[in-house]
Parts: C-alpha cells; structure tokens; sequence
C-alpha cells in the first residue's frame, strides 16, 4: 500500500488488538491487556514501531474510524462483556480514547465537557464527486440483545424478540438523525458511509428458525432498516457502504427487507479483509453465502487490503490479497473484481 499511488487509505476499525489468541499468534503484543491511558499509549507505539505500517502512514493520507479492539473486545457504550461497572469502564474507554487521538490523524477529539466521549464520525467531501462518511458504530451504540448474563457481548441467538424493539441502535439516534440529513441533502455523485462492519445479513437458516449475531447490524435489523429506508425513500443512488471486522471480503447487495427478491436493491456494500488476523473457515463462510443470496461474495482465507477506484460513471474495487498469515516476501494477487455503476444499486462482477 505504501508504494502505491493513492489518494488518500480508509482504515475502518481494530487498528489496535487489546488482547491476542495465544493459539493464533503471529507477533507477541509487548505486555499484557492494556486498562491504564499509559498502557494504551504503549499498545499504540508497539503497533506503530512496524516500519511498513510507518510507510504507509507517511506515502498516504488516512482517513480513520474504530470498531471494538481499540478498547476491548465486543463493548457497546458503557459495558463491557465482563458487565464491568459503567462508572469503571468508562474510565478505561477514556483512557483509550485518548491514546487513540493522540496517535492518529484526525480531525476532530475528545469533549472537553465530557472527557470519556470523542467525536470521531465525520463527514468529508471530494469535490463534486464524493461524499464520505465515517460512522461510529460501538460509543452511542445500545447494548447486545439477549445478553448471555455469564458473558456478555455478541453471541448468536435465534428467537430473540428484543432484536424487532425499533427503539435500538446501532449509531445511536444523534448520530442516525445527522446521517440522515447529511445523505439527503448530499448533491456529490458518490455517497461512501465507511462504518467497522458488515451490514448485510449473514445469519444461517436453521431448523429452529433464523440465526442472528447481536454484535453486528443483524444485532440491530431495526436500525439498518431505518438506514437503508431513508435511502430507499429519498431515493438516493450511488451509495456504497464500506465495512470491515469479519475477516473477510465481502461484496453484497442491500436491500430493504434482506433476501426479499422482491424488495429492491437500495445500495452496494464492499467490505474488507484483514490485514493480520485469521479468518473464519471456509466452510462457515460458504454457508454464510449460500444462506445469504445477497452477499455474491464472501472469503476470508487470504488478508489484505480493497483497492478503490471512483470515477463519475463507475466504483471499481479490487480485493487484493495474499494466503494467511501475511509474510514480509508476500505477493498480493487480486481475489476478487466487483464494480458499483452510476445509477445502479448492487454489485456486479468486474473485468
């Protein structure tokens, strides 16, 4: 990525890990889980010591925003998966808010009023043809349905009924209603929401009914509906989500009513791999596929990176990619070719 010719890189969640899986390890973290502003200070310089990761910061400019590892695993607002009291835990996510603002390029930061809470979502125009979004999807978020109550974040559940409560959020309502305004007054040809995950649905038919993971936007199915309504409804073209956290490539269609044929397309979705950790196996990702019509592309056995191209008449994207675990002498070849055309919800296979 530092060696080649880009405007600017969209990095869109878990700069960071807060923990690692022994198992799985390619590189030891320098100490233990960080709690403490100085322990994420140390987390972040120990991340930044990497000399490629320094190149790519210094050939390009970046555009952030966060997803859980910056803090810990699986938090929604002020709990952690631990049910850590929230007066403790939002000590600690201030501690990692600030360590994260001082180690990355952004435009906006903490409140001064309120210092466990930071502005990061942003909106950012390319000339006439793009607007871009980042969104924060963990600080304002309401917390996972359905909790397991001996551990809590995400967990896969079927028969939930708090997941149909329209009052849930996954942005928060401040936040959903300045999204809102923004892409229905937006005049550019491009609408890019980059946001940390995946937002088409990826749950398995099974026969106790429908599975759902309450961590992602199938955790908050209200929420994306009254997102992709909104489009639907101004009748917004070009719009393009860009997401990441599965470890995997994904490109998919977004509709309305997900896997409902005869619900149409509304927006495009591209989501990216990882850079280092493993991905799911490839048989839950082929059952994901093949449950999910709408996803038309789903790996997560390489790591990587999406290349973007964006003209008036077209989105080009490449998922470039090499075998699992990244080595120093890795080749990347192209996994993937999808294009988004102006005027046309939906992905389709690229040349």
């Amino acid at each position: 990525m530092a060696a080649q010719d880009l405007d600017l890189v969209l990095f869109v969640g878990d700069y960071i890990y807060e923990s690692s899986n022994k198992q799985h390890q390619i590189r030891a973290h320098e100490s233990g889980m960080p709690f403490s502003l100085a322990e994420y200070r140390a987390r972040h310089a120990h991340y930044k010591s990497d000399p490629d990761l320094q190149a790519c910061h210094a050939a390009h400019p970046w555009l952030m925003t966060w997803d859980d590892h910056e803090v810990v695993n699986d938090y929604a607002n002020d709990l952690d998966r631990n049910f850590t009291d929230p007066a403790v835990f939002l000590q600690r996510r201030a501690a990692a808010y600030q360590a994260y603002f001082e180690h990355m390029p952004l435009r906006l930061g903490p409140d001064p009023q309120q210092p466990n809470q930071m502005r990061i979502h942003d909106r950012m125009a390319w000339g006439t043809l793009a607007d871009l979004w980042t969104l924060d999807c963990r600080q304002y978020r309401d917390h996972q349905a359905c909790p397991d109550l001996m551990r809590g974040g995400g967990r896969v559940v079927m028969g939930c009924d708090a997941l149909n409560d329209p009052s849930r959020s996954m942005l928060g309502l401040p936040q959903e209603q300045w999204l809102t305004a923004g892409l229905t007054q937006s005049q550019r040809r491009w609408k890019l929401l980059a946001q940390s995950t995946l937002m088409a649905t990826s749950g398995f038919q099974t026969p106790l009914g429908r599975s759902a993971f309450t961590d992602g936007w199938d955790g908050y199915p209200q929420a994306r509906t009254r997102l992709l309504q909104t489009i639907a409804d101004a009748r917004l073209s070009d719009v393009v989500m860009l997401g990441g956290d599965v470890h995997a490539n994904v490109a998919a269609q977004l509709r309305v009513q997900p896997g409902d044929e005869r619900s149409p397309v509304v927006a495009s979705e591209l989501v990216t791999t990882s850079v280092s950790t493993r991905g799911m196996s490839s048989k839950v990702m082929a059952q994901i596929q093949r449950d999910n019509p709408d996803i038309r592309h789903a790996r997560s056995d390489e790591r990587g990176y999406t290349l973007i191209d964006i003209r008036p008449e077209r989105l080009d994207a490449q998922f470039m990619t090499t075998p699992h675990p990244a080595g120093p002498q890795a080749a990347m070849g192209v996994q993937g070719r999808w294009t988004v055309r102006q005027g046309l919800a939906g992905v389709l296979p690229g040349a």
